[in-house]
């Protein structure tokens, strides 16, 4: 081998050498890329689901500040409405008013099997139910 020869064949090695290192830089950028953006997408998602809860807790608060209505209908309305934001921001948020206007979710879960209630009442027994399911999932989402 000649002194050419060994220089081509170290100028190889080094070569592959370099594009080993690379590739292996190029992966883990790309691991750290993969990570940032899930974080980032994390974030995101936790921001709009508080931007929900706020909206939802904004609502809450002008149903009551309207302080009722003298019209049956509407004051019918305006109570589901609450109680709709109420299982909506759940008892993280507004802990007295879940307990008073939803209860514990074993007690609701029982109520659908009773045969007494209107059927409009279990609808919005089991409503209250998915919104808590899926609550718990956000929940899970957010690592809380």
């Amino acid at each position: 081998m000649t002194t050419s020869d060994a220089i081509q064949l170290v100028t190889a090695v080094a070569a592959v050498g370099a594009a080993v290192v690379a590739l292996e830089i190029s992966a883990k950028d790309r691991r750290n890329a993969i990570e940032v953006s899930r974080a980032d997408r994390q974030e995101a998602t936790k921001r709009q689901v508080l931007l929900l809860r706020l909206e939802a807790a904004i609502r809450l608060e002008e149903n009551a500040a309207r302080g009722g209505s003298t019209d049956p209908a509407e004051s019918s309305r305006m109570g589901a409405e609450a109680l709709s934001l109420v299982a909506a921001l759940g008892p993280k948020y507004v802990p007295d008013q879940w307990q008073r206007r939803i209860g514990v979710a074993g007690d609701l879960e029982e109520a659908l099997t009773d045969a007494t209630l209107p059927e409009m009442v279990k609808m919005q027994i089991e409503a209250g139910l998915a919104i808590d399911k899926i609550e718990a999932e956000l929940r899970l989402l957010e690592g809380d």
